[in-house]
């Protein structure tokens, strides 16, 4: 079985996008093994997940999204960015709101220009409860955690994934290092740590790090420093975001309560791949 794909790529995260557009829908109970197998960094083309996109019933477009494990689920922010840059390229989106159906839901990107999407990362929650949080809440997200003594102050966030976001004023490499003891803490084992650092009310620096084995969403995750910056004071309600070289926009929708992030795309390459399957699978 040959598979066409392009490779993307969005502020970390690189995505396979594998189109039957044109083509009749094909057999999805294969897709599993396919995505163990091409996703694979050594044996296979590399990357931290494949898009699989056919046409739609409602909506133009429906985007299946799958694990390097082969495991299906909601698409990560990243991969929201990939996918519209895609379909926009392909001539399958005419408006500058690219809508697309996936068993999880709706997802949805606004063309920014030829190279940057904006991300609909959706509102806000309560990790406790699931509560909508809205940008005057009154409810207290801030939290403590301590480590051999010291207490680290952030704020806990759901936004697509569990995010504790710690306002911080370390370089990279500290704040690196400081991540890997909080991944290992007992209250937070469930709950990805990021960081910010306050640069003014209209900017700031991102850092998160992924576990091994784990899949990035660097959107989402800039999403959710610029949700922990704008309830805390340290930021406007639209905030330039610098995650690594990249260079982001998060805004707060106040009336609909959603968070967008607005997040640059690239290509990295195109080609075929060729998968054997044994009788077993």
């Amino acid at each position: 079985m040959d598979i066409s794909f392009y490779k993307l790529h969005s502020t970390g995260g690189d995505y396979l996008v594998t189109s039957f557009l044109h083509d009749q829908s094909p057999d999805f109970s294969v897709f599993p093994v396919v995505a163990t197998r091409i996703c694979k960094r050594r044996t296979g083309v590399g990357a931290n997940g494949l898009l699989l996109l056919t046409k739609g019933v409602e909506h133009a477009l429906h985007v299946s999204f799958f694990l390097p494990t082969g495991e299906q689920c909601p698409l990560p922010g990243d991969a929201v960015a990939c996918m519209g840059r895609f379909a926009f390229d392909s001539g399958f989106a005419d408006k500058s709101r690219i809508s697309c159906e996936s068993d999880f839901g709706v997802v949805t990107t606004d063309v920014i220009d030829s190279a940057n999407f904006r991300v609909d990362l959706g509102s806000p929650r309560d990790i406790s409860n699931g509560k909508e949080i809205s940008i005057t809440s009154d409810t207290n997200l801030n939290r403590t955690v301590s480590i051999e003594g010291k207490r680290f102050p952030y704020t806990a966030i759901r936004l697509l994934a569990d995010y504790a976001v710690f306002n911080t004023i370390r370089r990279p490499a500290a704040a690196k290092t400081l991540a890997a003891e909080l991944s290992g803490h007992e209250n937070l084992k469930q709950i990805q740590p990021v960081f910010m650092r306050s640069i003014s009310d209209e900017e700031f620096s991102a850092y998160a790090w992924t576990a091994a084995g784990k899949t990035p969403d660097h959107v989402s995750s800039v999403g959710a420093c610029a949700t922990a910056g704008m309830l805390n004071g340290f930021c406007e309600s639209e905030v330039t975001v610098r995650f690594r070289s990249y260079l982001l926009f998060a805004q707060w929708l106040e009336r609909e309560g959603r968070i967008l992030v607005t997040a640059p795309t690239e290509y990295i390459c195109s080609g075929s791949y060729y998968i054997e399957f044994n009788e077993t699978e």
